[in-house]
């Protein structure tokens, strides 16, 4: 069982805040959290709990794992090579996307 850290773990929260241009009352607004809560919990007091770790995945458009473990899962990194290789593209080949990801484009979106 992973044992989570509870300081590299706000090192990462204080890095995404940061480039997200988000304050600590930012994330308890936004996960519904009290700010004395969050406060206790980055003074490395006591860690979040399950439901707190979801909501601040979902509010910071961040994977569980990274924030947790600070590595992304490589779906991520798959989608992120993608992403790149799109923007350097004029045109994308779906094909090429499905079988990077080992995915089906619904019919619908591969013909148009």
């Amino acid at each position: 069982m992973m044992k989570l850290n509870p300081d590299s773990f706000w090192k990462r929260v204080d890095n995404i805040l940061k480039e997200q241009n988000l304050s600590l009352r930012d994330l308890a607004d936004g996960i519904g959290a009290s700010m004395q809560s969050i406060t206790a919990q980055h003074n490395r007091k006591c860690m979040p709990k399950t439901e707190q770790l979801l909501a601040m995945s979902r509010y910071l458009k961040v994977e569980l794992e990274y924030l947790i473990v600070g590595k992304a899962s490589r779906f991520t990194e798959r989608i992120e090579k993608i992403a790149y290789a799109c923007m350097k593209a004029d045109e994308v080949d779906l094909k090429l996307v499905e079988k990077v990801l080992g995915i089906e484009t619904p019919a619908d979106v591969s013909e148009s």
